[in-house]
């Protein structure tokens, strides 16, 4: 959360500033930077396209117990409670 921030606000602010004040190291956020999407995190990206897409798709009638048994029935393996929270 702290590295995102600084992320955000690195245009309007010295990152030495922001880190100072959130309390972080500047190595730390480049190190976070340079670092690479998480395999888990990509996934729950692409498990979100999907569910909006197929929300979409219903003209927003789907909830997620709908959303969730066509994502089965596409063969996609998802939880139930994570398709909710997508």
């Amino acid at each position: 959360m702290r590295f995102a921030f600084i992320l955000e606000e690195k245009a309007h602010f010295p990152v030495r500033c922001l880190c100072t004040v959130l309390e972080v190291t500047r190595s730390g956020f480049y190190a976070w930077c340079a670092r690479p999407v998480a395999a888990r995190t990509q996934d729950t990206q692409r498990v979100a396209v999907a569910v909006a897409a197929i929300h979409a798709a219903s003209k927003p009638r789907y909830g997620s117990p709908r959303v969730h048994r066509e994502l089965q029935a596409q063969g996609r393996t998802v939880g139930r409670h994570r398709v909710a929270r997508g």
